[in-house]
């Protein structure tokens, strides 16, 4: 029996003979140094540019279909993060609130309620890819002025639940500024 070294060295001792030969390359062509680039022409540049348009198109595209679908959603989260961020402004910014800060910021009272609706918006759009299409976006910002404008008419009309969210003074107070804005309204 041959060792595997005995095996090594024939197959060397073979391979460098035939290097000493000096036979034909077997590859047929001997590359020193750095491949030169392909010549590309003005058609396949073309062509090149027209395809990366296509995937970056491809990519991109959503369906109206998809985008209808998903409106309502959008808006829904339009609408719950104006009513986070009015929560957490009654809660922390007003001395009435659960948890009050001592002395906020003027601007943090002046903002905190819509910036941090914003904010919201812009965490959970990204989270559920609804920044992309116009129209989610639109749907987004629709639900967000929906609830932001027409609060105290939601309200009105569920005022345990709110009690519940903020305090039974503030859906009072709430329900009597409505109450005045409705009257006003249906006196013309």
């Amino acid at each position: 029996m041959t060792s595997m070294a005995d095996v090594q060295r024939s197959s060397f001792e073979e391979r460098l003979g035939r290097i000493q030969e000096g036979g034909p390359n077997t590859l047929g062509q001997t590359l020193i140094g750095v491949a030169e680039p392909e010549k590309v022409t003005k058609a396949q540049k073309k062509r090149m540019a027209k395809q990366a348009r296509a995937n970056r198109a491809q990519k991109k595209k959503t369906s109206f279909f998809s985008d209808v679908m998903m409106s309502p959603f959008a808006a829904a989260i339009g609408g719950i993060s104006v009513l986070a961020g009015s929560m957490f402004g009654y809660h922390f910014l007003t001395p009435e609130g659960r948890f009050p800060i001592e002395d906020p910021n003027p601007y943090l009272v002046l903002t905190g309620d819509i910036g941090l609706a914003v904010i919201l918006v812009l965490i959970l759009g990204w989270a559920f890819k609804l920044l992309g299409a116009p129209l989610r976006r639109l749907a987004l910002i629709a639900g967000m002025g929906a609830v932001m404008f027409g609060e105290h008419l939601i309200i009105d009309r569920y005022p345990d639940v709110f009690a519940q969210l903020y305090s039974e003074a503030y859906v009072a107070s709430s329900q009597a500024q409505s109450s005045v804005a409705t009257a006003g309204i249906t006196a013309f």
